[in-house]
C-alpha cells in the first residue's frame, strides 16, 4: 500500500517490493528496516494495520511489527498517543508493546513476538474440552481486566485476538482499537478502505469492530467501555464452549436484532457445559449493560472457581449414573473416598454467593429483595446439606456393598436432577426481577424432597431410564429441561415456561418418554383458568401418566381435577378426582405434604359447592398434615387462610379472626413484611373485622394491604381489586357513600381491564355496588347493578349456585325499595328455596327471610 501525497514508499510497500526483487532474480534481499527494527516477513494484515516478524538488534530478540492503516497527521498523532499509553500496561496475559513510533506518516508498534496460533485455530487444531477452553478464557479475561484497570478497553476483543503460547498461555493482542474508557471520539478511520472492503466495520463509520462480537449498546453509537468489552468476551467464551455463537443472525440488522432483544440460543441439545458456566456467560451477554457482571475480573474468578472446582469433583465424587456404573470395577479393588460432595454442591450454590444474591435480588426493585435473599440463602443452605448427606450416603452405601448399582444409579440421578433444579434456581435469581423476588422463597421451600433420593420404594416406582448410554442421556437431558422450566413457572416467568415446556413436550414426543409428556402437557395449561379446555387438558396428560406407568405425573392430574371440576360445578366428578388423588398419595406412602395439598384442593372445592362443614373439616385436616411435616413452610400461609375462609364461611367469625392473625404473623416470619401473601393476610383480616362491623379497624387492613400491593407492583392485581371492593363496602356502611362508589367502581374497572365486562370476579363488586346505590337511595342504579350481577353469577356459576342465591336476595330487596314487592317476591322465594338446599349460613338465610317477609307484607 502505498502512502498518499509522499513520494517515498511505505515500510510495507518497501518490503514487498524487495521480496519480489529477491525472488525474480534470485537475489539476497535486501533490508527493510522501521526505525531500528528489520522487518522479516508479513505475519498478516488486520482494518488497522499490516504485522510483520522482525529482528531487533539491539537486543538481539524476534518481534512483531505492526504498521498502522493513517496517513492524516493528526489521527497519526492520536494513535501515537493511544500506544505509547498501551506500551505502559505490562501484563502476562496481554502482548507487551516494547516500543512506539513512527515510520515516515505511520505508527508502528513493536510487539512481543508469540509462537503458536491465535485461539480460533487452537480450538479448531484438536478436541477441547469446555473446561480447557474455559481456562484458556479465563487467561485472557485476566489480561482484559488489567487493560480496564489501566483504563483502556480493547473494543474488538474476538477469538482472532487472542493469541495461544506454544505453552498454551492466552495472551490478548490487537489493541490497535483501543480507547480510553468512555473516550466519544468518532471511530472512522481517516484514509481507510472502503465499505465493501472492511466487513468488520459498520459503513457509517460509527461502530468500529467485528459485528459478531460487538455488545448492542455500540451499534446503537455508544461509547465502548469495560462493559462492552465483557460483552464481546462473553461471546468468544460462548462459542469456544459451545462451538457456535450466542445469538443466530446471517446479516448485520438481523445479528444485531437478536442481540438488542438478548435472544440467546438454546445450550445445544446434549451439550456437558454445566448450567452454571451458562449462566454466568448469559448474564456477560445481557442487552442491558447494567445487567452484566460488576467487573471483568469477577467474572473471570468466577469461571476460574468453576473450572478449578469441576476438576476437583470430577477427580474425587461420584457425579452421575455412568460415573457410577465406570467406577463399579475399580471400587472392587481398592477403597474409595466418598468425598467430594461440598465441591460438588458449591457449583449450584455456596454461602459465600450471599452478598452476590443480595445485590442480584435488589437491582429488582422490590422491596423486600434483601430479606428475601436472606431467607433464600438460609433455606438452600439447609438443603444442601441434606443433599451431601444423602451424596455422601450413597456412595458409601455403594462401597459397603450393602445397596446395588441399580440403585446407586436411581439415587446419584434424583440428586443430580435436584442438584440441576437449584443450580437453575440460584441462575434465574441472579438475574431476578419484583415477581421472582416474590416466588423465590416459596419456590425453594418447594424445591424436590431430598428425602425421596434416599428411599429405594420411591426410587422404585419412577419410570425406568432406559438401558442405552446414548438414550439414557438425551431423557436425562430432557428430565433436566423440564426442571429449567419448571424453575421459570415456580418463579412466575410464565411466558417463557409456557415456551420451555413446550420444546419440551416437542422433544418427550420425539423420545417418546411419556412421563416428561404428561408432565409437560399439564405446565402448558393454565391451572387457576377453570375452563372446560383445561380440564380436558388435565384428562389428556392424565391418559398419558397412566398409559405410561408414571404415578407422580397421574397423582398430580388427580389432584388439579378437585380444583377445576369445582371450579366448573362438576361436583361428583370433584369427588372422585379426590379419591383419585388420596389413593396415589397413600399407594406412595402418604407423604404429609401430598396429603395436604389434597385435602386443601377438597376444602376449597367444598366451599364452591356450599357444603361448608365438609370444607371446614378438609381445612383442618390440610394444615394438621402440613404443621407435622414442615411447620415453617410459607405454605402455611395460604392454608390458614383457607380454614380462615371455612370458618366464615359458618359466620364463625371470632374463631376465623385469629386464624387469620396467625395467618398473617407467619407471613411476615416467613417471607417478611413487603409480600403479597402479608397483603392477603391482611385483607382477610380485613374482611373478618368488617364482619364484626369493626368498620375502622378493617379499614386499617385494608390500607395496609393496598399499600404493600402498591410497593411490590400489584396496584393492578386481583388482590388490590378484591381490597378496593371491600374497602367501598366499608365506606357504604359507614354512610362515606361518595368514597364508596368510587372505591368499587375502581375495583370494578380494574377487573374488566384484565378479564372483560362479564368476568365471574365481577359478580361480588356488582352485587355490592347494588348495595351501596340502594343505602344511598339511588334506587334505579341499584337495580341495574343488581340484575347485572344476577345476569354475570347465573352465566359463570349457575341457576342454583349460591353466589346466584344472593344475587337474587340483592334484586329482591331492590325491588321492595322501589315498592315493587309482587315482582320481588318470586326472586326472594327461589333464594331462600337454593340457600336451604345448599345449607348456606343462618344469617345469609335469615337475610332473605326476612326480605321476603317485608315483601310478602309489602
Amino acid at each position: 500500500m502505498s502512502t498518499q501525497g509522499s513520494s517515498q514508499p511505505s515500510p510495507a510497500d518497501a518490503h514487498a517490493r524487495e521480496s519480489v526483487r529477491a525472488r525474480l532474480f534470485d537475489q539476497p534481499r535486501n533490508d527493510v528496516r522501521v526505525g531500528r527494527f528489520t522487518l522479516l516477513d508479513k505475519a498478516g494484515e488486520g482494518g488497522m494495520g499490516v504485522v510483520f516478524a522482525a529482528y531487533d538488534p539491539e537486543l538481539d530478540r524476534r518481534v512483531a511489527i505492526k504498521l498502522l492503516h493513517s496517513q492524516d497527521p493528526a489521527y497519526v498523532q492520536r494513535l501515537l498517543r493511544e500506544a505509547k499509553a498501551m506500551a505502559r500496561l505490562s501484563h502476562p496475559h496481554v502482548v507487551t508493546i516494547y516500543e512506539t513510533g513512527t515510520a515516515g506518516d505511520r505508527v508502528f508498534l513493536a510487539m512481543e513476538f508469540v509462537r503458536g496460533s491465535d485461539l480460533r485455530r487452537w480450538l479448531a487444531g484438536a478436541p477441547r474440552s469446555w473446561r480447557d477452553a474455559l481456562a484458556l478464557l479465563v487467561q485472557a479475561a485476566r489480561g482484559l481486566a488489567a487493560a480496564h484497570a489501566a483504563g483502556l478497553v480493547h473494543r474488538d476483543f474476538k477469538p482472532e485476538n487472542v493469541l495461544v503460547t506454544e505453552a498454551g498461555v492466552a495472551k490478548v493482542a490487537d489493541f490497535g482499537l483501543a480507547r480510553p474508557i468512555g473516550d466519544r471520539t468518532h471511530d472512522t478511520l481517516p484514509g481507510s478502505r472502503t465499505d465493501s472492503e472492511l466487513p468488520a466495520i459498520t459503513r457509517d463509520g460509527a461502530i468500529v469492530g467485528t459485528p459478531a462480537y460487538l455488545a448492542p449498546e455500540l451499534f446503537e453509537g455508544s461509547p465502548a467501555d469495560a462493559k462492552s468489552d465483557q460483552f464481546s468476551f462473553c461471546v468468544a467464551a460462548y462459542e469456544a464452549v459451545y462451538g457456535e455463537r450466542p445469538f443466530a443472525g446471517d446479516s448485520l440488522a438481523s445479528l444485531a436484532d437478536n442481540v438488542a432483544r438478548g435472544r440467546v440460543r438454546a445450550a445445544p441439545e446434549h451439550t456437558r457445559v454445566p448450567a452454571r458456566v451458562r449462566r454466568l456467560l448469559v448474564r456477560g451477554l445481557a442487552s442491558d449493560p447494567k445487567a452484566r457482571h460488576a467487573s471483568l475480573a469477577g467474572l473471570a474468578d468466577r469461571l476460574d472457581a468453576l473450572v478449578a472446582r469441576r476438576r476437583r469433583a470430577a477427580s474425587v465424587a461420584i457425579v452421575g449414573s455412568i460415573a457410577a456404573a465406570s467406577f463399579a470395577g475399580v471400587w472392587q479393588l481398592r477403597p474409595v473416598q466418598c468425598t467430594g460432595a461440598a465441591d460438588a454442591w458449591a457449583d449450584a450454590w455456596r454461602s459465600s454467593a450471599l452478598p452476590e444474591l443480595r445485590t442480584s435480588m435488589a437491582a429488582s426493585g422490590h422491596p423486600g429483595a434483601v430479606v428475601t435473599a436472606d431467607k433464600v440463602a438460609a433455606l438452600l443452605d439447609g438443603y444442601g446439606a441434606q443433599w451431601m448427606a444423602s451424596h455422601v450416603d450413597a456412595c458409601e452405601a455403594h462401597r459397603r456393598g450393602v445397596q446395588s448399582a441399580d440403585l446407586l444409579d436411581r439415587r446419584m440421578a434424583c440428586l443430580d436432577a435436584r442438584h440441576h433444579r437449584v443450580d437453575t434456581l440460584v441462575a434465574a435469581l441472579e438475574r431476578a426481577d419484583a415477581t421472582m423476588v416474590e416466588r423465590a422463597i416459596q419456590t425453594v421451600s418447594d424445591l424436590p424432597s431430598v428425602a425421596d433420593c434416599d428411599d429405594a420404594e420411591v426410587l422404585a416406582r419412577a419410570h425406568p431410564l432406559p438401558d442405552d448410554p446414548a438414550a439414557r442421556e438425551r431423557v436425562l437431558d430432557l428430565e433436566q429441561r423440564y426442571g429449567e422450566a419448571d424453575v421459570l413457572r415456580d418463579l412466575g416467568q410464565l411466558q417463557a415456561a409456557k415456551e420451555a415446556f413446550a420444546t419440551v413436550r416437542e422433544l418427550a414426543d420425539a423420545l417418546e418418554y411419556r412421563p416428561i409428556q404428561a408432565f409437560a402437557r399439564i405446565r402448558q395449561l393454565d391451572l387457576t383458568n377453570g375452563t372446560p379446555a383445561l380440564r380436558d387438558g388435565l384428562y389428556e396428560a392424565l391418559h398419558l401418566a397412566e398409559a405410561g406407568g408414571d404415578e407422580f405425573a397421574a397423582r398430580y392430574a388427580w389432584v388439579e381435577l378437585i380444583r377445576t371440576h369445582g371450579y366448573l360445578g362438576e361436583f361428583d366428578a370433584a369427588d372422585r378426582a379426590a379419591r383419585h388423588a388420596e389413593a396415589y398419595v397413600q399407594r406412595s406412602g402418604g407423604s404429609a405434604r401430598e396429603l395436604s395439598i389434597v385435602a386443601d384442593r377438597i376444602a376449597m372445592m367444598n366451599i364452591d359447592r356450599g357444603d361448608r362443614q365438609t370444607a371446614l373439616r378438609e381445612a383442618q385436616r390440610a394444615l394438621s398434615l402440613l404443621e407435622s411435616a414442615d411447620p415453617d413452610s410459607p405454605a402455611l400461609v395460604p392454608l390458614l387462610g383457607h380454614l380462615g375462609t371455612a370458618y366464615t364461611s359458618l359466620d364463625e367469625n371470632d374463631l376465623a379472626a385469629p386464624v387469620y392473625e396467625r395467618a398473617y404473623e407467619h407471613a411476615v416470619t416467613t417471607l417478611g413484611e413487603n409480600h403479597r401473601d402479608v397483603a392477603i393476610a391482611l385483607f382477610n383480616l380485613g374482611r373478618v373485622t368488617a364482619r364484626q362491623e369493626q368498620y375502622d379497624a378493617s379499614n386499617d387492613y385494608y390500607r395496609r394491604a393496598l399499600a404493600i400491593m402498591h410497593a411490590v407492583g400489584g396496584d393492578e392485581e386481583l388482590t388490590s381489586i378484591f381490597i378496593l371492593n371491600n374497602l367501598g363496602q366499608n365506606y357504604g356502611h359507614q354512610g362515606h357513600y361518595p368514597e364508596a362508589i368510587a372505591s368499587v367502581l375502581e375495583a370494578i374497572s380494574l377487573q374488566e381491564r384484565r378479564s372483560g365486562p362479564r368476568h365471574r370476579v365481577l359478580v361480588r363488586p356488582r352485587r355490592g355496588l347494588a348495595e351501596i346505590y340502594l343505602d344511598a337511595g339511588d334506587h334505579e342504579r341499584a337495580l341495574a347493578e343488581s340484575r347485572l350481577a344476577l345476569d354475570i353469577s347465573v352465566e359463570s356459576f349457575g341457576d342454583d349456585h349460591h353466589e346466584s342465591a344472593a344475587c337474587r336476595r340483592r334484586v329482591g330487596q331492590v325491588l321492595v325499595a322501589l315498592h315493587r314487592a309482587a315482582e320481588a317476591v318470586p326472586l326472594l322465594e327461589r333464594a331462600l328455596k337454593d340457600e336451604t338446599a345448599q345449607k348456606a349460613p343462618g344469617r345469609q338465610q335469615g337475610l332473605t327471610r326476612y326480605w321476603l317477609a317485608v315483601a310478602l307484607h309489602g
